[in-house]
């Protein structure tokens, strides 16, 4: 069995070419044949524009996996350019806001299903569901 790679592209100012990065990088990889996931962060969505999905048509989204009301599988797209997509809108912006009031359990990230911020079963979801080589992560900011 394959293990994909993930990568996180992160900085914390903006305007640097955390999106330009991300969009380039997953096409190249894409266009070499290999399936690729990527994961829109960024409240204002340009990558989730950029691979042709209008904002305003992202019903299931970072946002709605992030708080658990849907998984990552239900939130994928996929795009005529051989890459999935998990996009974003501008309801991603008050995510955090909203996450305060959420159960969290550090031992959750080990694998159990106690939270909707269960980082370890979010990251085996989406892989068992698609076998992808790369997923890119694009986070607003750090």
């Amino acid at each position: 069995m394959r293990v994909a790679k993930i990568v996180a592209i992160a900085n914390q100012k903006g305007g640097v070419g955390k999106t330009t990065t991300a969009v380039n990088l997953s096409s190249c990889v894409a266009a070499l044949g290999k399936k690729v996931l990527i994961v829109d962060l960024d409240p204002q969505g340009n990558t989730t524009t950029g691979y042709g999905i209008p904002k305003r048509s992202v019903e299931c989204g970072t946002y709605e996996v992030l708080i658990g009301k849907a998984t990552a599988a239900q939130a994928i797209r996929k795009t005529e350019f051989r890459t999935d997509v998990i996009g974003s809108n501008t309801r991603l912006a008050g995510a955090s806001l909203e996450m305060i009031d959420l159960p969290f359990d550090g031992d959750a990230l080990c694998g159990g299903e106690t939270s909707p911020l269960d980082r370890g079963r979010l990251h085996e979801e989406m892989w068992n569901n698609a076998s992808r080589e790369l997923a890119v992560f694009i986070p607003e900011k750090v």
